[in-house]
């Protein structure tokens, strides 16, 4: 957004009024009729096949898109709840199958060996250098399926209004794509792709090593929206604590940066998937609570950023969000917490 229009566009999210509808409607099905495609699309440069499923909306045209890549050991076709809906309010939502750490990794192996596999992939270098790759081939293919003028993406995505989102591993892969940096002995490197205008990262991950925070994330420059929860520590690596999961955010200097912590919410809320199903027990239900509060939070998040609704950014910014959320959440944003300081004369 050229520097003028995203002045305009924050005066007017500063003088509207709040909504007083609960959750804003963004939680609610959208007004658009849902369909879905699965193709298999082949990186020829990298021998490497990218399964994908996309939600899209029906009778949409210019819809933005958001690619998203699953946690560890998932698949394309877990967080539906999350594409049916964000295609409901007239978004295409294309989730990738990263091979090497999606669910082959444990789906054919005995249960006591299930965990030992999703450890194995999750520091496997080839496996962390395929997933942000894969994401920018996908934005790759759906810039050329929208200009072929045949795809089902050329009569409705707008190959320009790019964005990412993940969960776990995914949001890993997220923040890499968002720019994030990465210290290796040669020094520092980035997967970030200029063409994502805004990502969710779904319990993002704290660097492992590198402790100078403010360069591991100084060259994201796109508005992100963290979202975790107060038990979302790692079923796969326990030394991971529910707060390391806030580093990102409280390091991350770009004003349109935000956050959501639910109230007792676990690591697998955000999927839906349940670690005692992995292992062949049956799991308990996801709270659908939390789940309408995501759906919420990050449908207002992405027509705010990806459509330049002024009204949503209002109401996810200007205390709309957080009284939908009540007591089972709590949200926060850079540019509200760097105004209260300045006001106060504090350091945020």
């Amino acid at each position: 957004m050229k520097n003028s229009a995203r002045v305009l566009f924050f005066l007017l999210f500063c003088l509207l009024p709040g909504t007083a509808k609960a959750g804003g409607g963004y939680g609610e099905t959208g007004p658009y009729r849902v369909e879905t495609f699965r193709e298999i699309w082949t990186d020829a440069g990298r021998e490497r096949e990218v399964p994908v499923k996309a939600y899209y909306p029906v009778g949409v045209k210019d819809a933005p898109v958001i690619v998203f890549s699953h946690g560890l050991g998932g698949s394309r076709d877990n967080y539906e709840y999350l594409g049916r809906h964000w295609a409901s309010h007239g978004f295409v939502s294309l989730h990738l199958q990263h091979h090497g750490s999606d669910m082959a990794v444990w789906k054919d192996k005995p249960k006591a060996e299930r965990f030992a596999a999703l450890k194995a992939a999750i520091t496997d270098i080839n496996v962390i250098l395929d997933r942000p790759d894969d994401v920018s081939f996908a934005m790759t293919q759906v810039e050329e399926r929208v200009r072929s003028g045949s795809h089902p993406l050329a009569r409705v995505a707008d190959a320009g209004n790019l964005a990412v989102a993940g969960h776990s591993f995914g949001a890993f892969t997220t923040m890499a794509v968002a720019g994030q940096n990465f210290a290796t002995p040669a020094g520092r490197f980035s997967f970030g792709d200029p063409r994502a205008r805004a990502a969710i990262a779904m319990s993002p991950n704290k660097p492992r090593r590198d402790q100078d925070f403010e360069g591991v994330y100084a060259d994201i420059r796109i508005p992100v929206f963290h979202m975790t929860g107060t038990k979302d520590t790692s079923p796969v690596t326990p030394s991971v604590k529910a707060q390391d999961r806030l580093v990102p955010y409280r390091r991350t200097s770009h004003p349109e940066t935000h956050l959501l912590v639910l109230e007792g919410g676990d690591h697998m809320v955000f999927s839906g998937f349940r670690w005692g199903q992995l292992l062949g027990r049956p799991g308990p239900e996801s709270d659908q609570r939390f789940h309408e509060l995501i759906r919420a939070g990050s449908t207002a998040f992405w027509k705010a950023y990806l459509q330049q609704d002024a009204a949503a950014l209002n109401w996810l910014a200007n205390g709309g969000y957080e009284q939908a959320l009540g007591s089972d959440g709590a949200y926060s944003n850079k540019r509200v917490e760097k105004a209260k300081a300045k006001n106060t004369g504090q350091t945020p």
